[in-house]
């Protein structure tokens, strides 16, 4: 199966948060969060316990994509969208823009992922070294936005202050890559028996 940079990304940020949750306390070890990507609610379906998780760490990054594809081309999807060209038409983008801070509002993150440039831009003649975004003033606990910016990949995190411990965060969000990128070289060290 092929993944892409992105997928990987989104699938080693899932991890560390899900081994953040762990280690917080006993309510947040088995608690469901719902994240919202791209203004779509995705719920990250089937809870999975960290012991799990250890034995099939890139599992969780297929399972992840496979989730986020699958809403991505549901229906529903689409039929969101007319729903809210509808409620733009009927209620005006007040309506809307109350619906999707509602919608921000009750879940647990807020991710965003894209594609940028592969060619270096300029700004009024001076180069653009480096790009990254983030949302701001929203009721979410954690925004995670990811950009690629010429073969460059950045990831912001922004988090309610107090709410979550940062370098805690960042910790369990490497720990997932390590133990992801070990899987990964297991996998590709295993002899083909062809």
């Amino acid at each position: 199966m092929v993944q892409t940079i992105n997928d990987v990304v989104c699938g080693i940020i899932f991890y560390g948060i899900r081994l953040y949750m762990e280690e917080i306390n006993e309510t947040t070890k088995t608690s469901n969060s719902t994240a919202v990507v791209m203004l779509n609610t995705r719920n990250i379906g089937g809870y999975q316990s960290l012991k799990e998780m250890h034995k099939h760490p890139l599992e969780f990054i297929w399972e992840s994509r496979k989730i986020i594809q699958r809403k991505r081309h549901s229906f529903s999807v689409h039929l969101i969208g007319l729903l809210m060209d509808l409620e733009m038409k009927l209620r005006g983008p007040e309506a809307v823009a109350k619906i999707i801070y509602d919608t921000i509002g009750h879940s647990s993150v807020l991710f965003s992922n894209l594609v940028g440039p592969i060619e270096k831009m300029t700004l009024a003649n001076h180069p653009i070294n480096g790009l990254y975004f983030t949302a701001s003033g929203g009721p979410e606990d954690l925004t995670v936005t990811v950009i690629s910016y010429v073969k460059t990949l950045r990831i912001t995190l922004k988090t309610q202050k107090g709410f979550i411990n940062e370098h805690k965060l960042k910790f369990c969000i490497e720990k997932a890559d390590e133990l992801i990128f070990k899987a990964a070289m297991e996998i590709s060290e295993t002899p083909n028996k062809n």
